[in-house]
């Protein structure tokens, strides 16, 4: 069974493994789990997912919600590696097992067509003061969510083989190999194999800020910190937080 495996790679790799059918949040549970190990929590479905910005994740069943906790020493400026390790691997399963060719929306939007297929979402956490690194993972497989202001989409449009336990199985994999480039400093690998899924990267774009103010400005970098290196009239300055704006916004 896909689940014997996950559990035993992420065992050979330092990380406990919990799966349950339904569970309030993966990211929840897992600082509920902590205990100053790495573990991974899969669910079959969310009742109350967590998305950026405190919004709700509408969490189905028959998609994929998992949640890694990963014991962090790296500096606050490094966060965004894991997050573009995690992205990567989404990236590289979405291609394999859909064969299609995958792009990133800023920062942690993963896009097939133009549609959104997968989200990624992260938190630091400290308890007993130790820091560890919260991602969670949402991989739109059975169904998606019609929403409003984006379209999305679900990987059996695209390959009705691939099963979710199959998927939880492969993503672990390419998280793993991801993992062993942070242990091993090799962040540049990272960023690279990020920016070259990126979307709108040395383009003129519109971003909504955190306060809501629409700021136009050319995306030129991403930085190691993950925040956008933007060129305003000439001006180079660093944004942190927004929503890229599509067509449709």
């Amino acid at each position: 069974m896909q689940i014997t495996k996950i559990k035993k790679l992420l065992y050979s790799n330092n990380f406990e493994f919990y799966y349950f059918k339904k569970v309030d949040s993966t990211m929840k549970l897992a600082k509920k789990k902590l205990n100053n190990r790495n573990l991974c929590i899969l669910a079959d479905e969310q009742l109350h997912g967590l998305g950026r910005r405190g919004n709700k994740w509408i969490s189905k069943k028959g998609n994929l919600y998992l949640s890694y906790l990963i014991n962090y020493d790296l500096s606050i400026e490094n966060h965004f590696i894991y997050n573009a390790a995690i992205t990567n691997s989404v990236c590289e399963l979405i291609d394999s097992c859909c064969n299609v060719t995958s792009s990133i929306k800023w920062p942690n939007d993963i896009l097939v067509n133009k549609s959104k297929i997968s989200g990624i979402m992260s938190e630091l956490y400290k308890k007993n003061k130790q820091t560890f690194i919260i991602i969670g993972v949402g991989i739109n497989i059975e169904s998606s969510p019609k929403i409003t202001n984006y379209s999305t989409t679900y990987t059996k449009i695209f390959n009705k083989h691939c099963d979710r336990n199959y998927i939880a199985y492969k993503l672990t994999e390419y998280f793993i190999n991801q993992y062993k480039n942070i242990l091993s400093k090799k962040y540049e690998n990272i960023i690279l194999l990020y920016k070259n899924k990126l979307l709108n990267l040395g383009e003129s774009i519109k971003i909504k800020e955190d306060n809501n103010k629409i700021s136009s400005f050319i995306f030129e970098d991403i930085n190691i910190d993950g925040s956008i290196l933007a060129n305003i009239d000439g001006v180079r300055k660093n944004i942190y937080s927004g929503r890229i704006q599509s067509d449709n916004d």
